[in-house]
């Protein structure tokens, strides 16, 4: 199930990351209609903000930047385009939305699946 976890959320953030935001929400319902646990999908989501954001302003080939940043040179490769496209102010919103999101689906919040929803929404609109 892990697995499977794993490519819902991945689903999801290519979505959200292009600022699809219907397709992102559609898929994210999908994801959890399916059984995938909202504190993974919250965790991976929150991996992939936070990628985006130790590349926002890196420069440099991917495999310096892998050493720099501890991620894999295939992951700075994907990631670092994507990056490029945000602003500063949206990276810190995503981010600050991340953490609130892994508050809310481990207890401090009210319904998991509204805020894995709501998260993804708001950070695919910050990415538009």
């Amino acid at each position: 199930s892990t697995r499977k976890e794993s490519s819902a959320a991945s689903d999801v953030y290519k979505r959200q990351v292009a600022g699809r935001v219907e397709a992102a929400v559609s898929t994210c319902r999908r994801a959890l209609q399916l059984g995938a646990s909202p504190v993974a999908i919250a965790s991976a989501l929150a991996n992939k903000v936070g990628n985006i954001a130790r590349l926002y302003s890196a420069r440099g080939d991917q495999y310096s930047l892998a050493s720099q940043t501890g991620m894999a040179p295939y992951a700075v490769k994907l990631t670092q385009p994507v990056a490029r496209r945000w602003s500063g102010e949206n990276i810190t919103k995503a981010v600050i939305l991340m953490a609130e999101l892994d508050a809310a689906v481990k207890g401090q919040g009210g319904d998991e699946d509204f805020a894995i929803e709501a998260a993804v929404k708001r950070v695919a609109e910050l990415a538009r």
